[in-house]
């Protein structure tokens, strides 16, 4: 009656012990799925082309003085309309706690760039997660409508420097502004 009793004893440890770990694999953080997700959108009311192409990549940007080192990307041909779902997976052997990791999106068409993101959307470390929301900015979308050329040439001002009670001349022109340093 003893052995039966440790033979159940360690069978209910065993039970117990496959029980935990299901539990806690279960509710580990979605990053160990070694997928991040998110959904990239654009403002502006207006369909794509259908040749439109959208494109989300996970980028190391951990070095300021050297392009981003592409961990992963994802590329939707005709994705339809906003907002866009997407998943990149990546290696998580090329995560390292210590860099930093931003995920960019841009949508082209005929060979032209439509849309792209131009803000920061860190990822996977440094308190960031794996899900993230991207808004796209739409490119040569200018204020007012008019180049730089057809606003003309900008006025030719002369500007004077003065150190102490000194001043000197810059630039010489017909209107003279003063910048006190």
């Amino acid at each position: 009656m003893k052995n039966a009793h440790i033979s159940a004893s360690r069978w209910f440890t065993l039970v117990a012990a496959c029980a935990i770990t299901l539990v806690l694999l279960s509710g580990a953080p979605a990053s160990a799925t070694n997928r991040v997700s998110g959904t990239a959108t654009y403002r502006e009311r207006i369909a794509l082309p259908p040749d439109a192409v959208l494109e989300v990549r996970l980028d190391d940007v951990s070095l300021a003085d050297a392009p981003a080192i592409e961990l992963g990307r994802i590329r939707v041909e005709n994705p339809g309309n906003p907002p866009f779902a997407f998943e990149i997976s990546y290696d998580p052997d090329q995560i390292d706690s210590r860099h930093v990791y931003a995920v960019r999106a841009t949508i082209r068409a005929g060979g032209k760039l439509l849309f792209t993101t131009d803000t920061h959307y860190p990822v996977l470390t440094r308190g960031a997660g794996d899900e993230v929301e991207l808004l796209l900015r739409r490119v040569g979308a200018g204020g007012g409508g008019q180049s730089a050329a057809a606003l003309g040439p900008l006025p030719v001002v002369a500007w004077q420097h003065a150190v102490g009670s000194r001043r000197r001349d810059v630039s010489r022109g017909k209107r003279a502004s003063k910048l006190k340093v």
